[in-house]
């Protein structure tokens, strides 16, 4: 996750090589280096998606090349040559082309602030882009949880390069305190990065799971309250079956089971029944679905709507076995088909 890196760069960059580097243990250096340069390797193809741009893709190339250089710099050092190295840190060390310069132009782009992408952060394009691949019905393995999952793994694969950089920014000052600071610097603004995402969820996001880097809430209990008609809610009768009307003193309280850590996501009621659909039919005010206890296991696919509320949309349903949309209108004849969606989300 993005947060592992932000807690890595908070307690080891200020001294992961620069120490070694100090005390002329230059192999041991290398052999660090080798560690962030593997993990570059992984990221590289994650790297190509990230639509970086003009001076964004030149930072991130600059950024990578020098990684790989500054190891091989170590190594020359320690078979007793540090020419290269002091002349490899003097040039990386300019204030106009070198590091500090690179790991600007990364980050001002991903706020928006270096005119790529019309003035958007590349934060917002990726976000935009991501949200438009989960409201895509026609795709269920796309969902909620990728949806997250994708935006961490860009994330992550930024915050490795800043990683990188600032280690070689590091290797620019012979100050100890110098390295700490920008460590503490480079934190805070990474923390900033990941808030910023975290920022564009939708509010059902938020709700389900309350901090970027706090655990989805998947054993939460939620009421699920229709966000067109506020006297209605989805509940369950004493004698098994699920109606979405007026409550009128009934159960309404749910569990998405599978949750949302699986993907698509189904309903248990607090008896531990699962939501299953037999038939549909009209029923004065409110549709009625068949018992729980009889048809089909269904499950949604979850997507959040934007906006302050937590509102999600649920559709389906869909068989839980082979994933087949079964056919819930109220009215063949007129199409109308049954409103699963916008729910508001209440903790139960």
């Amino acid at each position: 996750m993005a947060s592992a890196i932000i807690s890595w760069v908070a307690k080891q960059a200020g001294s992961y090589i620069f120490d070694a580097v100090k005390k002329e243990l230059f192999g041991d250096a290398a052999d660090k280096m080798d560690i962030l340069i593997k993990e570059q390797e992984e990221i590289k193809h994650t790297i190509e998606t990230l639509e970086l741009e003009g001076r964004i893709y030149e930072a991130s190339q600059h950024i990578m090349d020098w990684t790989v250089q500054l190891k091989e710099k170590l190594v020359i050092a320690d078979r007793g040559n540090r020419e290269e190295l002091d002349r490899f840190v003097n040039d990386i060390g300019n204030a106009n082309t070198g590091v500090h310069y690179a790991l600007s132009n990364l980050y001002n782009g991903l706020l928006g602030n270096t005119g790529t992408g019309g003035g958007r952060k590349l934060l917002d394009v990726w976000h935009d882009n991501a949200y438009r691949h989960l409201q895509d019905t026609n795709d269920l393995n796309y969902t909620i949880l990728s949806y997250v999952e994708e935006m961490d793994t860009k994330l992550e694969a930024v915050f490795e390069l800043v990683r990188n950089g600032l280690i070689l920014l590091i290797m620019t000052t012979k100050d100890q305190q110098q390295a700490n600071d920008w460590s503490t610097e480079w934190e805070k603004k990474m923390r900033g990065l990941m808030q910023t995402v975290y920022d564009n969820y939708p509010a059902a996001v938020k709700l389900l799971k309350p901090s970027y880097e706090a655990s989805w809430m998947a054993d939460a209990w939620w009421r699920l309250q229709r966000s067109s008609t506020r006297n209605k809610w989805l509940y369950h009768r004493s004698n098994g079956s699920v109606d979405f009307g007026v409550e009128s003193g009934s159960s309404t309280e749910w569990k998405f089971n599978p949750s949302v850590t699986s993907g698509l996501v189904g309903l248990v009621t607090r008896d531990g029944d699962r939501l299953k659909i037999d038939s549909y039919f009209a029923g004065g005010m409110s549709g009625h679905l068949e018992e729980l206890k009889r048809g089909v296991n269904v499950v949604f696919k979850m997507v959040p709507l934007t906006g302050s509320e937590p509102i999600i949309s649920m559709d389906g349903p869909y068989k839980e076995s082979d994933r087949s949309k079964i056919d819930c209108r109220l009215n063949k004849n007129a199409g109308v088909v049954v409103p699963f969606s916008d729910w508001v989300l209440h903790a139960a």
